[in-house]
């Protein structure tokens, strides 16, 4: 019960959720108007309940809203209030505690409840911080968070598990929100940027390897023409099109390095 308690506020938030719905006869317009306008407000479109399940589902939902709001608001200002809510013009994101958009889980790891999932990320960073040079920092966050931000705070910066420089604190209200708890919208920027253009790399490898399989299966001009579309170099499509007819043991053993070949050799002649 003490374990998995905390997975019951978000859904009971959606009942009261349900209550002021458009299609609800127990609240009225103005009640709904009240209701969404102050939510919104403080939660921005990143708050849109379930938000980060639909994102999954639906192939980049969250990516497309914000890619649509960058692309298209000119002023950054306006464009962080209305992704993250009006807190942004302080430079503070409540979306994600305002907002529902994480009430479903997306990762397996979330339905262990907050005991189960923080053990397991106490052993991550911890193995990270003494055999990779990761922050032991990280390890203090998975223990107390409120004692990790004020050692972010007073450090001026955060680090990610390899120990490179996440973010940055430059000014005073930088450090004062760090140390308070708060995520600042300059680290939910560059987070999300980065997700946004991780995801769109991965979509367009993805729909290069479509284009090159189709060249090779029907090799049409249209289909051709694809690959030139893209960008794909005549050489990967042939080399492509020679792994075709090789086993998965021969792309294995092309994949190796020459300079590691010694260390690999033992396995590829046991496969054999």
């Amino acid at each position: 019960q003490l374990a998995l308690q905390f997975k019951k506020y978000g859904f009971k938030e959606l009942e009261v959720m349900a209550d002021f719905s458009p299609w609800s006869k127990k609240t009225s317009l103005a009640q709904k108007a009240m209701f969404w306008g102050m939510y919104f407000m403080l939660a921005g479109l990143l708050g849109i309940p379930a938000l980060d399940w639909f994102d999954d589902e639906m192939g980049g939902l969250k990516d497309g809203i914000q890619s649509f709001i960058i692309r298209n608001v000119g002023n950054k200002a306006v464009a962080e209030t209305i992704m993250y809510g009006m807190p942004a013009l302080l430079n503070i994101n409540l979306s994600s505690r305002a907002g529902l958009a994480d009430v479903i889980p997306t990762e397996g790891i979330n339905l262990a409840g907050p005991l189960i999932s923080k053990l397991y990320q106490l052993k991550r960073d911890g193995n990270r911080w003494m055999y990779q040079g990761g922050d032991w920092a990280n390890v203090l966050r998975d223990v107390s968070p409120g004692l990790y931000n004020l050692v972010a705070a007073s450090r001026g910066e955060t680090y990610d598990r390899r120990g490179r420089i996440n973010d940055r604190y430059t000014t005073m209200w930088d450090r004062i929100l760090r140390a308070v708890g708060f995520r600042s919208v300059d680290e939910s920027v560059n987070s999300d940027v980065q997700r946004i253009i991780r995801n769109q790399k991965s979509k367009r490898a993805q729909e290069e390897q479509g284009a090159i399989d189709a060249a090779i299966k029907n090799p049409t001009s249209a289909n051709l023409a694809k690959l030139k579309e893209l960008g794909i170099d005549p050489k990967r499509y042939k080399t492509e099109k020679e792994k075709k007819g090789t086993t998965k043991n021969d792309r294995t053993a092309k994949s190796v390095p020459k300079r590691q070949k010694n260390d690999y050799d033992y396995l590829l002649n046991f496969a054999r």
